[in-house]
């Protein structure tokens, strides 16, 4: 970790006047070492800010956090850096993306990373699934009432056009659903 926080503050020292957002990876928890201390993310955190950071995402990189982790450490960093306006950047391994999404905008957290299709992963994170769904985000967020900007439609077409265009392998509730692989209307009303 001490070397990644070094070479980060040697890219913030020659970004100039270009927007530099550090990525936390395994803010949660970690493949080798288990759950993640918020302090250890603050700590990180405070170096990012430190070095001049524009922007910070905390990544559930491997996808195993749940909704009460992710309460309890997002509720640390509050505490800590008020109303920040930190991005989180799910994955889905175990379902709980979504879940952990609500969570964290219990807390006043409103910036989501996402994938279409649900689609990536982690090459360092053994048994990481893809990242949160792009449509499966939105979707949520509107049937809550939340307006995103986003037409759900169109990320269906181009989740379909993955899929079958390119046999990319989809992580997404809503395109696995009748609706969502077979209309073009309705389906997120």
């Amino acid at each position: 970790m001490e070397e990644s926080l070094t070479e980060m503050e040697k890219v913030a020292g020659l970004k100039g006047s270009t927007k530099l957002r550090v990525s936390v990876a395994t803010a949660f928890a970690c493949p080798f070492a288990g759950p993640v201390a918020p302090e250890k993310v603050i700590r990180v955190i405070h170096r990012a800010f430190e070095a001049g950071a524009d922007g910070v995402t905390m990544a559930d990189t491997i996808g195993t956090a749940d909704p009460k982790y992710v309460t309890s450490t997002l509720s640390v960093i509050r505490e800590k850096y008020g109303d920040y306006p930190f991005t989180l950047h799910l994955h889905d391994t175990y379902g709980m993306a979504l879940a952990n999404m609500v969570a964290a905008m219990g807390l006043g957290f409103a910036s989501f990373d996402a994938a279409a299709g649900g689609l990536g992963g982690c090459p360092f994170a053994p048994g990481a699934a893809g990242n949160a769904a792009t449509e499966d985000m939105v979707n949520m967020a509107e049937r809550m009432g939340i307006a995103t900007g986003i037409d759900v439609l169109k990320v269906l077409s181009v989740v379909r056009t993955m899929e079958s265009a390119y046999g990319l392998r989809i992580n997404s509730h809503l395109a696995a659903t009748k609706l969502g692989r077979e209309s073009d209307e309705g389906c997120c009303s």
